[in-house]
């Protein structure tokens, strides 16, 4: 964690919980819990996979954790054919 994101934490932090202030005014508490079981339902399900599946690995050989290629990048961040410079 770098110094600059310690001066973010605290502007961060209280957007997402004025963010959640207003889902609780706007929305009714069943589909806030609907929303949140079905978040903590799937990172919970990823996270459980990624534990086991260096258990099942010799097994089954290498498995993906996630069907599909996925790679984040921050869309801010230059990709790195552009970090070239153009002459």
């Amino acid at each position: 964690m770098t110094s600059e994101d310690a001066w973010k934490f605290p502007f961060v932090g209280s957007a997402v919980l004025f963010g959640l202030y207003i889902l609780f005014k706007v929305f009714s508490k069943e589909y806030i819990n609907l929303l949140l079981t079905g978040y903590f339902l799937l990172f919970g399900i990823l996270a459980v996979g990624g534990t086991l599946k260096p258990l099942f690995e010799p097994l089954f050989g290498k498995l993906p954790l996630i069907p599909w290629k996925y790679s984040f990048r921050p869309f801010w961040k230059k990709k790195d054919s552009e970090l070239v410079e153009n002459n």
